[in-house]
């Protein structure tokens, strides 16, 4: 195998696939990074969050020049291109969310029990992910573990739709009186909006992970 590796690398160039790996997890590393941040300052970092976006935004352009300057990949290059792609849309919620909670200021402050929720899911989703992202540097990949995994990630996404549901509910119960601003009723019902997409990208993120796996066997 060394030898059809080496014969390979003479007429095509050195493999990519170790930098290409290396890039989605550091993708990845600044996804969970950022919903760590996201939770820790509850959404009001908006300057750390955007440096974690500008970093994705980085990270998928690195991404998409090795792919136009490959041959041959280990992974077919339309799953890493959708892979970053929804990698990146991570990074980009959670800004929308952070810049969102700082134009509304104090009518999103303090934030809700179910926003504090997303929070939390989306940290573990996100983490979930990094862990995934990881294991496509190695040799052989393991279904067994990228499934678990994933299932793992849907179960998190099904809590984070029972979440917005409620959400609704809440605020229709809330705002459902004469006098109540439908300003504020806005910013609340698209904040969570905004935070259960952040989730939706996440499953994707494993969905898309075992689609790789399972066309490598």
């Amino acid at each position: 195998m060394p030898l059809i590796t080496n014969a390979l690398e003479r007429m095509f160039g050195k493999s990519q696939n170790t930098p290409l790996a290396e890039m989605l997890f550091r993708l990845s590393d600044a996804a969970a990074l950022s919903a760590k941040r996201l939770r820790e300052t509850k959404c009001s970092d908006l300057e750390r969050i955007t440096e974690f976006e500008h970093t994705g935004d980085e990270t998928e352009a690195q991404i998409h020049e090795i792919l136009d300057n490959s041959f041959i990949l280990r992974f077919d290059k339309s799953d890493v291109t959708h892979l970053a792609a929804e990698l990146d849309d991570m990074l980009d919620g959670m800004r929308r969310v952070a810049k969102h909670v700082h134009m509304y200021g104090k009518v999103l402050s303090p934030l809700k029990p179910q926003a504090l929720e997303f929070l939390d899911i989306i940290a573990s989703m996100t983490t979930a992910v990094r862990d995934l992202v990881k294991m496509l540097s190695e040799k052989r990949l393991s279904q067994s573990r990228i499934k678990e995994c994933v299932k793992r990630l849907a179960h998190s996404e099904s809590i984070a739709d029972r979440t917005l549901e409620n959400a609704a509910i809440a605020l229709i119960a809330e705002f459902n009186i004469p006098g109540k601003s439908a300003i504020e009723f806005s910013a609340w019902d698209k904040l969570f909006r905004l935070l259960e997409g952040i989730t939706d990208s996440a499953d994707h993120c494993g969905r898309l992970v075992l689609s790789m796996a399972r066309k490598e066997t």
